[in-house]
Protein backbone atom coordinates (compact mmCIF):
# COMPACT_ATOMS: atom_id res chain seq x y z
CA UNK A 1 0.00 0.00 0.00
CA UNK A 2 2.96 2.41 0.83
CA UNK A 3 4.43 1.86 -2.49
CA UNK A 4 1.02 2.75 -3.97
CA UNK A 5 0.80 6.06 -2.11
CA UNK A 6 4.76 6.63 -3.34
CA UNK A 7 4.01 5.81 -6.61
CA UNK A 8 0.63 7.76 -6.60
CA UNK A 9 2.96 10.71 -5.43
CA UNK A 10 5.71 10.30 -8.22
CA UNK A 11 3.33 9.67 -10.74
CA UNK A 12 0.61 12.40 -10.21
CA UNK A 13 0.18 15.35 -12.66
CA UNK A 14 1.59 17.73 -10.03
CA UNK A 15 5.11 15.73 -10.25
CA UNK A 16 4.91 14.94 -13.81
CA UNK A 17 4.31 18.54 -14.69
CA UNK A 18 7.91 19.59 -15.90
CA UNK A 19 8.58 15.96 -17.58
CA UNK A 20 8.27 15.63 -21.35
CA UNK A 21 6.39 12.75 -22.98
CA UNK A 22 8.59 9.44 -23.25
CA UNK A 23 9.73 7.39 -25.90
CA UNK A 24 10.83 4.10 -25.54
CA UNK A 25 11.05 3.01 -28.94
CA UNK A 26 13.86 4.57 -29.68
CA UNK A 27 16.31 2.44 -28.84
CA UNK A 28 19.26 5.00 -29.10
CA UNK A 29 17.74 7.43 -27.32
CA UNK A 30 17.47 6.43 -23.67
CA UNK A 31 14.22 8.21 -21.44
CA UNK A 32 14.04 10.21 -18.34
CA UNK A 33 13.33 7.72 -15.89
CA UNK A 34 12.50 10.67 -13.42
CA UNK A 35 9.65 11.24 -15.81
CA UNK A 36 6.13 8.37 -16.20
CA UNK A 37 6.92 5.90 -18.62
CA UNK A 38 4.28 5.95 -21.26
CA UNK A 39 1.25 4.27 -20.33
CA UNK A 40 1.96 4.25 -16.67
CA UNK A 41 -1.11 6.58 -16.17
CA UNK A 42 -3.42 3.44 -16.82
CA UNK A 43 -1.61 1.54 -14.01
CA UNK A 44 -1.93 4.40 -11.71
CA UNK A 45 -5.02 5.78 -10.76
CA UNK A 46 -4.87 9.86 -11.32
CA UNK A 47 -5.02 11.36 -7.81
CA UNK A 48 -4.17 14.74 -7.01
CA UNK A 49 -2.50 14.79 -3.74
CA UNK A 50 -0.75 17.39 -2.02
CA UNK A 51 3.08 17.99 -2.13
CA UNK A 52 5.21 15.45 0.47
CA UNK A 53 5.68 17.80 3.76
CA UNK A 54 8.47 16.78 6.38
CA UNK A 55 6.96 16.41 10.16
CA UNK A 56 9.10 16.73 13.20
CA UNK A 57 8.25 14.20 15.73
CA UNK A 58 5.22 15.28 17.78
CA UNK A 59 4.30 17.84 15.26
CA UNK A 60 0.57 17.67 13.64
CA UNK A 61 0.22 17.24 9.90
CA UNK A 62 -0.89 19.24 8.04
CA UNK A 63 -3.54 17.25 6.71
CA UNK A 64 -4.70 13.67 6.61
CA UNK A 65 -2.08 10.77 5.02
CA UNK A 66 0.36 8.20 5.51
CA UNK A 67 3.81 8.92 6.78
CA UNK A 68 6.85 7.12 5.95
CA UNK A 69 10.20 7.81 6.78
CA UNK A 70 12.54 9.52 4.40
CA UNK A 71 14.73 6.75 3.59
CA UNK A 72 11.70 4.58 2.30
CA UNK A 73 10.38 7.13 0.37
CA UNK A 74 14.06 7.36 -1.74
CA UNK A 75 13.85 3.96 -1.88
CA UNK A 76 10.58 3.61 -3.65
CA UNK A 77 11.21 6.41 -5.66
CA UNK A 78 14.65 4.58 -6.90
CA UNK A 79 12.59 1.18 -7.39
CA UNK A 80 10.24 3.18 -9.37
CA UNK A 81 12.74 4.57 -11.13
CA UNK A 82 14.33 1.08 -11.78
CA UNK A 83 11.12 -0.25 -12.83
CA UNK A 84 10.70 2.10 -15.67
CA UNK A 85 14.41 1.55 -17.04
CA UNK A 86 13.69 -2.11 -16.95
CA UNK A 87 10.58 -1.30 -19.01
CA UNK A 88 12.11 0.74 -21.54
CA UNK A 89 15.18 -2.26 -22.20
CA UNK A 90 12.55 -4.61 -22.18
CA UNK A 91 10.49 -2.73 -25.04
CA UNK A 92 13.35 -2.03 -26.83
CA UNK A 93 14.69 -5.78 -26.69
CA UNK A 94 11.83 -7.12 -27.72
CA UNK A 95 11.78 -4.70 -30.94
CA UNK A 96 15.51 -6.29 -31.51
CA UNK A 97 14.42 -9.30 -30.82
CA UNK A 98 11.91 -9.16 -33.99
CA UNK A 99 14.08 -7.47 -35.95
CA UNK A 100 16.40 -10.37 -35.84
CA UNK A 101 13.73 -13.28 -36.24
CA UNK A 102 12.49 -11.15 -39.05
CA UNK A 103 16.22 -11.37 -40.58
CA UNK A 104 16.32 -14.85 -39.51
CA UNK A 105 13.12 -16.09 -41.24
CA UNK A 106 14.09 -13.96 -44.20
CA UNK A 107 17.89 -15.68 -44.74
CA UNK A 108 15.99 -19.00 -43.84
CA UNK A 109 13.18 -18.86 -46.57
CA UNK A 110 15.67 -17.22 -49.00
CA UNK A 111 17.97 -20.28 -48.46
CA UNK A 112 15.19 -22.89 -48.40
CA UNK A 113 14.02 -21.53 -51.76
CA UNK A 114 17.80 -21.61 -53.25
CA UNK A 115 18.21 -25.26 -52.24
CA UNK A 116 14.64 -26.32 -53.65
CA UNK A 117 15.76 -24.87 -56.71
CA UNK A 118 19.41 -26.24 -57.27
CA UNK A 119 17.42 -29.84 -56.46
CA UNK A 120 14.80 -29.26 -58.98
CA UNK A 121 17.71 -28.26 -61.04
CA UNK A 122 19.65 -31.59 -60.27
CA UNK A 123 16.71 -33.52 -60.21
CA UNK A 124 16.41 -31.75 -64.21
CA UNK A 125 19.56 -32.98 -65.18
CA UNK A 126 19.47 -36.56 -64.07
CA UNK A 127 16.20 -36.73 -65.97
CA UNK A 128 17.80 -35.30 -69.25
CA UNK A 129 21.21 -37.41 -68.22
CA UNK A 130 18.98 -40.68 -67.95
CA UNK A 131 16.91 -39.37 -71.23
CA UNK A 132 20.13 -39.06 -72.79
CA UNK A 133 21.30 -42.80 -71.88
CA UNK A 134 18.29 -44.39 -72.90
CA UNK A 135 18.53 -42.77 -76.20
CA UNK A 136 22.02 -44.05 -76.80
CA UNK A 137 21.28 -47.55 -75.75
CA UNK A 138 18.01 -48.12 -78.01
CA UNK A 139 20.24 -46.53 -81.12
CA UNK A 140 22.16 -49.61 -81.52
CA UNK A 141 18.88 -51.44 -83.33
CA UNK A 142 17.36 -47.78 -84.51
CA UNK A 143 20.94 -47.01 -86.51
CA UNK A 144 20.91 -47.58 -90.76
CA UNK A 145 24.07 -49.66 -90.33
CA UNK A 146 22.08 -51.92 -87.66
CA UNK A 147 19.57 -53.00 -90.12
CA UNK A 148 21.87 -53.12 -93.46
CA UNK A 149 24.14 -55.43 -91.54
CA UNK A 150 20.68 -57.65 -90.33
CA UNK A 151 19.92 -57.63 -93.87
CA UNK A 152 23.05 -58.58 -95.49
CA UNK A 153 22.93 -61.34 -92.50
CA UNK A 154 19.44 -62.09 -93.20
CA UNK A 155 20.39 -62.25 -97.07
CA UNK A 156 23.01 -64.55 -96.56
CA UNK A 157 21.61 -67.70 -94.31
CA UNK A 158 18.55 -67.25 -96.89
CA UNK A 159 20.96 -67.54 -99.57
CA UNK A 160 22.64 -70.55 -98.30
CA UNK A 161 19.39 -72.10 -96.75
CA UNK A 162 18.11 -71.63 -100.75
CA UNK A 163 21.64 -73.23 -101.73
CA UNK A 164 21.38 -76.48 -99.29
CA UNK A 165 17.56 -76.65 -100.15
CA UNK A 166 17.93 -76.71 -104.30
CA UNK A 167 21.04 -78.77 -103.76
CA UNK A 168 19.04 -82.23 -103.04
Amino acid sequence: MRALIILILLSSPAYALDCPRQDYTDPKKQPDYSCPSPGEDSMVPRINLKASVELKKQAKAPWAGILLDTNRVLLLGLRIKALRRIRWVETTQFQERRLIEKTYLEKEYKAEKTFLAKQRDNWKKQAMDAYKELESKRRWYNSRSFWFATGVVVTAAAATALAFGLRK
